[in-house]
């Protein structure tokens, strides 16, 4: 950690202790940098606010602004869902790492979550509790594991009438690892994979990652992206 890392905890400039800090030199110290950090950390509300502006900087929920989704392959789909997706992920994100003082490797394998009324259809739970939003932890076999499998990212990084390997491998890359894939040229031709008739999407797919001019970035993002085609463009569970 370093002292321009501790604007990210509170999302707001230095307050006049930091800077007194930054003055004197004590913050540039690892005792007084601890200081510092623990002080903001301990101020739960004001971490709140900075670790729900970095995860919807990082996990680009600005994108729900325009989000839209086919009324006949998902007619589960509209405003309050989008809504719900997006605070649902940021209540998990606040609950494992500020409420609890986990470990941030525990987004990623974590049943523990919310709900609300809206949500509840998409992860087909009835909904019979009082208030906005009740905890909930999703068993086993709901497929549920982490902020990977929450609607928020299923249907955020698919098309608006189905799911998409590719891109969620690409934006699975590009979030969490760091891996920047380049966009496919100009010049690809789709049409083999967008023809439902030429078998699974695994075996459409095939057709880019056995392909010289399209391996190279298909076999990084096509895998992982696979992983979560048990979920559909709207984050239902599908066998």
């Amino acid at each position: 950690v370093c002292s321009s890392d501790l604007y990210f905890m509170w999302d707001a400039p230095p307050d006049a202790e930091l800077l007194a800090a930054a003055r004197d030199g004590s913050i540039n110290t690892p005792a007084g940098l601890k200081t510092q950090i623990d002080r903001l950390a301990a101020n739960k509300d004001r971490m709140e606010v900075g670790l729900r502006s970095f995860f919807t900087d990082m996990l680009a929920f600005n994108m729900f602004e325009d989000l839209t989704k086919d009324s006949k392959a998902y007619p589960k789909f509209n405003l309050a869902v989008a809504e719900g997706a997006r605070e649902q992920t940021l209540r998990v994100l606040v609950d494992q790492l500020i409420t609890r003082n986990g470990d941030y490797r525990d987004i990623f394998t974590t049943r523990e979550s919310f709900i609300n009324r809206a949500l509840a259809p998409v992860y087909k739970v009835p909904y019979t509790y009082d208030g906005e939003w009740t905890r909930y932890t999703f068993p086993p076999e709901s497929g549920q594991s982490g902020v990977l499998t929450q609607a928020t990212f299923m249907m955020l990084f698919s098309h608006p009438g189905r799911s998409s390997p590719t891109v969620r491998g690409v934006k699975l890359s590009e979030i969490f690892m760091c891996m920047k894939i380049p966009p496919p040229p100009a010049n690809v031709d789709f049409s083999k994979v967008r023809d439902n008739d030429a078998g699974t999407v695994r075996q459409r797919l095939l057709q880019h990652a056995t392909n010289a001019g399209c391996s190279s970035c298909h076999l990084l993002s096509d895998p992982p992206g696979l992983a979560l085609e048990n979920f559909d463009g709207l984050g239902q569970f599908r066998s």
